[in-house]
């Protein structure tokens, strides 16, 4: 690794970054998203189907019902987790200023707490909004860019790198299904 990095960064740390990176991250999660769409077209053909009926209105209501207040809920409880381990786990770290320095081959991450290295062939994902970028570097941990605080070539720099990765694990998958034809 080089002494002298090819970009630097500061991001502060705060609830709005973390609500911002969380709400992002769950809306990676489709298996999920798309488990809530079936379930909610599921609840409006029983809805249909109990209309349907001579005497069974009060079953369509409750599956309409039912299909309206299920997002709702699944949304409180999305906010309310967010909320929870931001106070249990993050909280300490509000106001935290964070200087991120990128060289050839990995990046480094200091605040007055760490410092800690990492080499962009570890890093698990890349995502970038109008607003902030966000290095994933494992299932459980991530660092938050303010986006403003970043020169465009490093933006341009990080946006290459998401493309990267998503291109290695799409050859991951196809590997995989190329070996018998189905996935392994």
């Amino acid at each position: 690794m080089s002494t002298k990095p090819k970009f630097t960064t500061t991001s502060v740390f705060g609830y709005k970054e973390y609500l911002h990176y969380s709400i992002t991250e769950e809306r990676q999660h489709k298996f999920t998203w798309s488990v809530m769409l079936i379930f909610e077209l599921v609840c409006i053909v029983m809805a249909y189907y109990y209309w349907s009926l001579k005497d069974s209105h009060d079953m369509g209501t409750a599956f309409i019902l039912l299909a309206v207040f299920f997002p709702i809920a699944m949304g409180i409880r999305v906010w309310l987790g967010i909320r929870f381990k931001y106070n249990r786990k993050m909280k300490k770290m509000e106001g935290t200023k964070n200087v991120f320095s990128f060289y050839d081959n990995a990046f480094e991450a200091k605040n007055e707490q760490s410092k800690t290295l990492i080499l962009y062939k570890d890093i698990y994902n890349i995502l970038i909004t109008t607003t902030n970028i966000y290095i994933v570097d494992s299932k459980s941990r991530s660092y938050i860019l303010d986006r403003e605080n970043c020169s465009n070539e490093l933006v341009e720099f990080l946006s290459r790198m998401a493309l990267e990765i998503r291109h290695k694990d799409t050859k991951k998958f196809t590997n995989r299904v190329r070996k018998n034809g189905s996935v392994v």
